[in-house]
């Protein structure tokens, strides 16, 4: 009798699951009210349901795009995704694609992981990879003497990897892979810098004393607020190696709130669940810039989304003076910022030779090369230093 029982709720439990999308899309038709469809964080594809046709059922490309449509437009997956992931991030620590969940709540990307541990490829005491960062540091040396005959400075800046900065609130079953003798990018990086006199901002120094978050459980790129303060240290740093009369920029009143600042739940964001672990508070500065109107300059920019904040603050709080950020985005895009202008984009797809780079440097007063503690820093510049290096010789 409990057999069959048992065998009648699985039978239910099958066909009520089978039935469940359809249930939902009429009820969110007829019901609108009561079933507010909810949105979805992320990237949707667009999709409209095909055209049937003999020709296209035999081929095969009508089932396709049915399904496709299907896939991303069937009732009720705006509640059946969250609650599927929901499962996923409170049984199992388990968020979005390379990304896991520590037991306080804090995300994490799975390859930051791997290089604060120094495993696999993120392990720079191999030859191979000591010979990578030998080179990726003399072609910085390179660049620096180079650009100064042109009256240009170059500044390194190494911004943090939230997995490194939390490094010990990583999961056991990642830390137990960690080998003594290891070592990261960064920590081969910073001494060879150092040692051939490469100006050099270390944003973990610079934040080892700010008594602010510089991460939040919910995101992987820095707080605002930890990036606004440096946005504030930077600036001064190229006001003292270009010489300029720059304007300046200063932190103001500090304001908090119970959501999200910017991309303080970058990630939190896309994992599309019901309810999980926030912080209390989310910070950010109000940026107060002089009055006074200071010299115009420019600058040539390479590195990754660590970028963004300052870029906008220089733009936004008219620094630039009439003068521009060219910044090359990975290997993926040249953007020319200008102040009161929208940002001119060209995309490159790897290929350097679609940047002018004859009048970029005739233009700009500093070169930046930003790389984060988390990547595996030469990766980073995604082949645009070598080929400036090779640019330059």
């Amino acid at each position: 009798m409990k057999k069959r029982i048992a065998i009648i709720i699985i039978q239910i439990l099958f066909f009520f699951s089978l039935f469940l999308p359809g249930l939902l899309y009429w009820g969110e038709s007829l019901f609108p009210d009561i079933l507010k469809k909810r949105q979805l964080g992320g990237y949707t594809d667009e999709s409209v349901i095909p055209e049937f046709s003999v020709e296209s059922y035999l081929t095969g490309e009508y089932q396709q795009k049915y399904t496709e449509w299907w896939k991303n437009t069937y009732g009720g997956r705006t509640y059946v995704i969250p609650a599927y992931n929901q499962i996923r991030y409170s049984l199992y620590n388990l968020s979005v694609t390379n990304t896991t969940v520590c037991d306080d709540g804090n995300i994490l990307r799975v390859d930051e992981i791997n290089n604060a541990i120094k495993i696999g490829g993120y392990d720079f005491s191999q030859p191979s990879k000591l010979e990578e960062m030998y080179d990726y540091a003399e072609d910085i040396n390179h660049i620096n003497h180079a650009l100064e005959q042109k009256g240009v400075k170059t500044l390194y800046f190494l911004t943090p990897s939230k997995s490194s900065w939390i490094k010990d609130e990583i999961p056991l079953r990642y830390r137990i892979q960690e080998k003594k003798d290891s070592k990261k990018a960064s920590e081969i990086l910073v001494p060879l810098l150092k040692d051939n006199g490469t100006e050099l901002v270390d944003c973990r120094e610079e934040l080892s004393d700010f008594d602010l978050p510089v991460f939040y459980k919910t995101g992987v790129h820095w707080s605002r607020v930890a990036e606004q303060y440096m946005t504030v240290k930077m600036l001064e740093r190229i006001r003292i190696l270009t010489g300029k009369d720059i304007k300046e920029l200063h932190i103001g009143e500090l304001h908090s709130q119970d959501r999200p600042v910017y991309r303080d739940d970058d990630i939190y964001s896309l994992i599309n669940i019901y309810s999980g672990k926030k912080d209390d508070q989310y910070y950010y500065y109000d940026m107060v810039a002089d009055d006074k109107e200071g010299e115009s300059f420019s600058i040539l920019l390479s590195g990754g989304s660590f970028n963004d904040g300052m870029v906008g603050d220089f733009i936004s709080n008219g620094i630039l003076n009439g003068g521009k950020i060219y910044f090359v985005s990975y290997n993926s895009y040249l953007v020319i910022y200008e102040e009161n202008t929208e940002p001119q984009i060209i995309a490159l797809n790897g290929d350097f030779s679609k940047i002018d780079l004859d009048t970029i440097l005739s233009e700009i007063d500093i070169f930046i090369i930003e790389g984060n503690d988390g990547t595996g820093v030469p990766l980073l510049s995604s082949g645009f230093v070598n080929y400036l290096d090779d640019y330059l010789k």
